[in-house]
């Protein structure tokens, strides 16, 4: 099989197209080519409630993905009791009040 033939697989489900496009571009900022892909889609004229998109990577990527998406995660958990933390691609950062351009500040 070739790399354009590689299968694709479900990375993460979620609730709809914008939760989907914003996973799938944290993804490709972390070098995992990714897709939206709408799950719910049927010719039935009734909306199912199970109604999923899902973000799709390459079988051959799909390990690295799972670990950057569990590591944001994590980073995500243990900043929460955190008031003054932006959550970030890269992890949480400060936003220093006093800075003109309003860059957040790396922790760490």
């Amino acid at each position: 099989m070739t790399k354009d033939e590689e299968s694709w697989v479900v990375a993460r489900t979620v609730a709809n197209e914008a939760d989907g496009a914003f996973v799938a571009g944290f993804l490709e900022a972390h070098g995992v080519p990714a897709r939206v892909v709408d799950e719910g889609f049927n010719l039935t004229p009734i909306p199912d409630e199970r109604w999923e998109f899902a973000v799709v990577v390459p079988e051959s990527r799909l390990s690295e993905a799972q670990e950057a998406l569990s590591r944001r995660e994590a980073e995500f958990s243990a900043s929460r009791g955190d008031e003054e933390a932006v959550m970030t691609d890269e992890g949480p950062a400060h936003v220093d009040p006093d800075t003109p351009d309003g860059e957040p500040g790396r922790d760490g």
